[in-house]
Parts: C-alpha cells; structure tokens; sequence
C-alpha cells in the first residue's frame, strides 16, 4: 500500500496534525484536530449531504465514520445501520457497523458483519483485517 497523501481542503483549516483513516476502495479523511475538531465539521458537512440525498447510504456512511472518530458509537452505528438498510450491499457499511460492535466488545456480531462484508466483497481489506482481529483476540 502506497503512503497516504493529503488530500486538498476547500477550507482553510488550522495547522495542528490531521489524522487520516484508509478505507480501502476510497480514502476517507477524519480530520481529528487537537483542541479544534474538524471531525465535527465532516459530520455536519455529511449532514447536508444526507439532508440532499435522503435515500442514499455514502451520507450516512460518512458521517458515521466521522462520530466514530469523535467517540460517539451510538450515533455512529445508527448511521452505519441506516447505511446497511438503504444498500445492503455496500461491503463499506458493514465493515464499518462491525467496527462498532468490536468497540463494544461484541466480538460474535462483528465477525458476522466482517463476514457479510467480505461475502459483498472478497478483495475488501478493511474486512479481511477486521475479521482477523475478531479471531485471534
């Protein structure tokens, strides 16, 4: 895997380190900024997107990886299951729903996320990782 390269930012955000999350087929970017939260900004930027596109799961998708880094599994898993109903074949969701269930210590349920993940898509990395950890800790 090559290095993670920033991405341009339409705004000017302060000049703290930016973390940034890989996700396989794409690259999302969680912008969590010490004292200033741009996290915050990507989920009410996902928000809008949502409230543009009520029926599409990338929204809530996004904006689920973005409460996830901001600590906030309930709200997280309620997009990542909103996600899973309006597309239930998005191997993303589900890797991202099952993320939830490893935080909560729900080994058994991330597993079979993973698993759904990986039946959707084979080659998903994030899932073949996640599924690893489930099985070996």
């Amino acid at each position: 895997m090559s290095a993670l390269e920033p991405l341009p930012v339409v705004t000017s955000p302060p000049k703290e380190r930016v973390a940034y999350l890989d996700n396989a087929r794409y690259w999302v970017m969680l912008l969590v900024v010490i004292g200033h939260s741009l996290t915050q900004y990507v989920a009410m930027d996902s928000a809008k997107a949502i409230s543009y596109a009520p029926g599409e799961p990338y929204g809530y998708n996004a904006r689920g990886l973005s409460y996830l880094a901001l600590g906030d599994d309930e709200n997280a898993f309620t997009d990542f299951n909103t996600a899973i109903r309006l597309n239930d074949n998005l191997a993303e969701s589900w890797a991202n729903q099952a993320l939830v269930y490893e935080h909560r210590g729900d080994k058994e349920r991330a597993a079979r996320s993973y698993a759904r993940a990986l039946q959707l898509d084979p080659n998903y990395g994030p899932a073949k990782e996640g599924l690893a950890r489930t099985r070996t800790s």
